[in-house]
């Protein structure tokens, strides 16, 4: 119990930092030590054998770490690793006794309420709802992944149940837990979490039968006035709004219930709360508005030299977000401010210092090349301004807390493809991958992450050379004893993680070793028009993914394209499809909002949920990494097209 749910490929993003001192959510955290590259290496043994399921060893290796070194902040995730090893094991006296001590020493609220959140877990898990609750109530949901968030909704919910709770309180789970069901179906929520999450029905009712039962102000969860709703906003804004005409405060009414009525105009409380709405004297739309403010952001690509393709092309995605050329549609508040980097770290530096000093932008959005990334983002944190790194290296928001990634990670790629596989039927798994850095990492990647989706790894397969790969084909065919009725060969799906060229050399030997009838699945990098009209039939059926997908049904996606076409005589492609979404994500998550410093504008993308654009970018979760639902593919009749 206690795993995230998503589970990346170096989850030491979480809390590392090279640095002893950084922002969290606009608070500086600051340790007494930093973390120096022996001290990541030693912890990322340890990381290892938790990812893959080995605790007793794990917790030898978080344990000698937090003693051999000075208190830093990866000594913050050793200690939490030591807690969710002992919910593992069931030793919840144990488990709470260890997130206590991390409470009570973290300088990080946001480590503090993740632990906060697993104690009341363990609490909950003795019988001791009440002090289960104690945890629970003093949790910033925000500073929490989807996963914990809903152990939290659900397990407080059954909790105040147990001890005949007040409703005020449900009203805050409830909203936490709609909000946080916003990217799942109700088969996954039922799946994942059973019995202990309530269904979005019963959510919604109860939320519904909340904001209409009156209530004082000072009765109403405190926690609703910095509480960031998404879902349940309509609900929340009605219940305030409602509690404040009550009381004699017009200002607050006027509020939040010119929000609901401005922005859900169609939702039955929108039409309740009209009548009293008009008699404040307020113009429907008026809090729902922008602000008017146009926010700068700056744009550091290569626009010279040998990348210039690169990042002329993001570019063009960005400038069409920000509605710079006809006819394009994007967002009105943004204002683009590019620097070229060149690829060059010392140039993205010096970009990320004109760019502050000299523009005063906001925000930052770049660069593309992983070196010039890291630089960029080193400056970035120091000078105090949130980056949304393009860059597809891990590691990159360990940097500190203004630093975010927009990219599709490993640990994405590998949940979307085991959801796939297992709603298939093909659960045993075998991987055929390249001895590369690339290959290695899904290897190890699908090993670890596999069990979660109640699927397994059965054999795997390294190669050196794709089209000389006939031998390995063989061994890997062989190497399974165990065979059914459902995987005569101990297998009944082959995970190749290669690029596009490299799986056509390696196809016309799957039919010689008699692997043609194994459900095949890939890697974004499969994504290429050639996957399907030069494999002659040999890949037809196979599920891979990319993070946008020209051709989708989405419409979204066709006014994008026809967009783009018509401004800039050409299709948008994958890159072109990124800048435009990190634009307009920024965008979106600064409407309405007066965002004057950088931990407004961090707490404005931090909190953005629910995003929905041409990529399958949806938010960023606690560790800065971008939350991607991806475009599910499949050849069929020689074409690529969109899959379930």
């Amino acid at each position: 119990e206690g795993f995230m749910k998503k589970i990346l490929f170096l989850v030491l993003l979480v809390f590392a930092s090279g640095c002893a001192a950084f922002k969290q959510g606009g608070v500086k955290v600051k340790y007494p030590n930093p973390v120096s590259s022996e001290m990541r290496s030693e912890f990322s043994l340890a990381e290892n054998e938790f990812k893959a399921q080995r605790y007793p060893q794990a917790e030898v290796g978080f344990r000698n770490y937090s003693q051999r070194y000075p208190y830093n902040a990866l000594s913050d995730l050793a200690e939490y690793r030591i807690g969710q090893i002992k919910l593992l094991r069931k030793d919840y006296a144990g488990a709470t006794q260890t997130f206590d001590a991390l409470i009570g020493k973290t300088p990080d609220p946001g480590v503090a309420s993740r632990a906060r959140v697993k104690a009341g877990i363990a609490q909950y898990r003795l019988g001791n709802y009440s002090s289960a609750l104690s945890y629970f109530d003093k949790t910033d949901p925000a500073a929490l992944g989807e996963n914990d968030r809903i152990k939290l909704g659900g397990l407080a919910l059954a909790a105040l149940d147990r001890v005949k709770g007040n409703s005020e309180r449900k009203g805050f789970y409830d909203a936490v837990l709609l909000d946080s069901y916003q990217n799942l179906s109700e088969s996954s929520i039922q799946q994942q979490y059973g019995a202990e999450a309530p269904s979005r029905q019963a959510v919604l009712g109860g939320l519904k039968s909340w904001a209409q039962q009156p209530a004082t102000v000072g009765q109403i969860d405190s926690r609703f006035s910095t509480y960031k709703a998404k879902a349940s906003e309509p609900y929340v804004a009605y219940k305030l709004g409602m509690s404040y005409y009550k009381a004699g405060d017009k200002k607050l009414a006027g509020k939040y219930l010119a929000r609901l009525v401005g922005k859900y105009p169609g939702n039955p409380l929108a039409k309740e709360a009209q009548p009293i709405f008009a008699q404040l004297g307020y113009k429907p739309g008026k809090e729902a508005k922008a602000s008017g403010k146009r926010y700068k952001i700056g744009v550091i690509l290569p626009l010279s030299g040998k990348y210039q393709v690169y990042g002329a092309n993001t570019l063009k995605g960005m400038e069409c977000a920000a509605s710079v050329k006809a006819p394009c549609a994007g967002v009105s508040n943004i204002q683009i401010i590019s620097r070229d980097d060149q690829g060059e770290p010392a140039l993205a530096v010096k970009a990320v210092e004109e760019l502050v000093k000299q523009e005063k932008v906001s925000a930052i959005v770049g660069p593309l090349s992983s070196a010039s990334s890291m630089a960029a983002a080193q400056r970035a944190e120091e000078l105090g301004v949130v980056m949304i790194s393009l860059a597809q290296r891990e590691g990159i928001p360990a940097i500190g807390a203004n630093i975010f990634r927009f990219s599709l990670t490993p640990g994405e790629q590998v949940r979307a493809i085991l959801e796939a596989a297992v709603k298939r039927g093909k659960k045993l798994l075998a991987v055929l991958y390249p001895n590369s850095n690339y290959g290695k990492v899904f290897l190890s990647t699908t090993q670890s992450m596999a069990s979660k989706y109640g699927a397994s790894v059965r054999a795997s397969q390294g190669y050196g050379s794709a089209g000389n790969a006939a031998a390995e084909l063989r061994q890997l065919k062989f190497s399974v004893s165990q065979a059914s009725a459902q995987a005569p060969l101990g297998f009944n799906a082959l995970f190749i993680p290669d690029s596009y060229s490299e799986v056509l050399k390696i196809a016309p030997n799957l039919k010689n070793a008699g692997l043609d009838q194994v459900q095949l699945l890939g890697t974004n990098a499969w994504n290429d028009p050639s996957i399907a009209s030069q494999s002659g039939g040999l890949l037809e059926g196979s599920v891979f993914l990319d993070i946008y997908f020209k051709n989708s049904n989405s419409t979204l996606v066709k006014n994008f394209v026809s967009e783009f076409q018509a401004a800039f005589g050409g299709a948008p492609s994958t890159l072109e499809a990124m800048g435009y979404d990190a634009i307009r994500f920024l965008g979106q998550a600064l409407a309405g909002r007066k965002a004057s410093s950088a931990s407004d504008v961090r707490e404005a993308v931090a909190s953005s949920r629910g995003y929905h654009g041409v990529t399958g970018l949806r938010s960023f979760s606690w560790d800065r990494e971008a939350q991607v639902e991806p475009y599910m593919l499949t050849v069929e009749s020689g074409a690529i097209k969109e899959t379930k």
